[in-house]
């Protein structure tokens, strides 16, 4: 099974979101972001047909080493105790 694939990029320097489809590039407003990923577009209930979203964000070396595990999500924390991720 195939299909087509696009990427929502975030411009941390502008703070805009950019949608990424083919050799297109346009920019996508928050509403409409949120709406694809879990968005209810009308409707009771909140669905979305996307598997999944990654965010990826570039630190330097002193940035990483900096970090603390409290600077990381309770929740997350536990699954990676837990070893369900």
């Amino acid at each position: 099974m195939g299909g087509h694939y696009f990427a929502y990029i975030k411009d941390y320097e502008s703070g805009c979101w950019n949608n990424f489809n083919d050799y297109r590039v346009s920019e996508i407003d928050m509403f409409d972001l949120t709406e694809m990923f879990g968005g209810n577009k009308g409707k009771l209930v909140s669905s979305s047909s996307n598997a999944y979203m990654l965010i990826y964000k570039l630190y330097t070396q002193d940035q990483l080493e900096a970090i603390t595990d409290e600077d990381i999500p309770a929740e997350i924390r536990q699954d990676v105790l837990d070893g369900s991720v």
